[in-house]
């Protein structure tokens, strides 16, 4: 291996943290990075972050970043960092599971030492710069500083330019089923409806989220729908007719008035009692 370039000094992370949630730390760090030596490396060498790596990307993103690579080759260089027997990536990780793929065999890098929570200042940086940055990155940096070195959500707010409720709706997407993770990962499923459902109880989650698809509901349309199941919560049947019904209901003894919204939950509310 290579031997890698020194990024920070130890007593520097602590005018890291001071400074990191000031913009120009960004631009600092891009600058540190250009003065570590450029060297090509093996990309079989180079593991996924082991952080981030239950972050999905869309088989389609991979296709035509490899497509642009082969034409006019890497624009800016990997950054990895040093572990026992191989490199891990810290910038550049959708570019290296491209090559890794799309079978690219070698990729320009550069080399830095930096310890855990220095990567995970990083990785954060990097999401906060980036107009579509992974939600569920960002989350399980957010979780890692949090969980492994003890963070609070105040703090983390302020190093994410993030309200502290914010941070709270991020880390939340992370209790979410696996398979809605991934699709809120791959873009599938927005940041805004997840946000909307995060809270609710898990037994109904996934009902939300194929109604979502189904009926291709607005973020304001499924935080109404989640704002009534907070409401109503698990007290009686009408938690389930506002699960697969856009209606208001009145449950009142012994009546029951449903005021649906369209037609079209109408008619499929009928066919559901009468095939019953």
């Amino acid at each position: 291996m290579s031997k890698p370039n020194k990024f920070l000094k130890k007593n520097q992370l602590s005018k890291l943290v001071n400074r990191f949630s000031k913009s120009y730390v960004i631009e600092e760090m891009e600058r540190n990075l250009r003065q570590a030596k450029e060297t090509e490396l093996l990309v079989t060498n180079i593991d996924d972050n082991a952080i981030i790596k239950s972050a999905i990307i869309p088989n389609e993103t991979l296709k035509n970043i490899a497509d642009s690579i082969s034409k006019t080759g890497l624009n800016h260089p990997l950054i990895v960092r040093p572990k026992k027997n191989y490199y891990e990536i810290i910038f550049g990780r959708k570019r290296l599971l491209a090559m890794k793929k799309y079978k690219i065999y070698k990729a320009p890098a550069r080399i830095i030492n930096v310890n855990n929570e220095e990567m995970l200042f990083m990785l954060l940086a990097d999401n906060r710069g980036q107009r579509n940055a992974n939600i569920i990155e960002t989350a399980l940096v957010l979780k890692e500083l949090s969980e492994k070195y003890h963070y609070n959500q105040a703090t983390l707010g302020e190093l994410a330019h993030q309200s502290r409720s914010q941070i709270t709706n991020i880390l939340r997407l992370l209790n979410l089923p696996k398979w809605i993770i991934d699709d809120i990962s791959i873009g599938k499923l927005t940041y805004g409806h997840a946000k909307a459902i995060a809270s609710l109880p898990e037994t109904t989650i996934e009902d939300f989220v194929r109604k979502i698809y189904e009926e291709k509901l607005s973020v304001r349309e499924i935080e109404e729908l989640a704002k009534k199941q907070h409401q109503h919560g698990n007290k009686d049947n009408s938690t389930i007719l506002l699960n697969k019904f856009k209606c208001e209901i009145e449950n009142k003894d012994k009546t029951l008035i449903i005021n649906f919204t369209n037609n079209k939950d109408k008619d499929k509310f009928y066919k559901t009692i009468l095939k019953n």
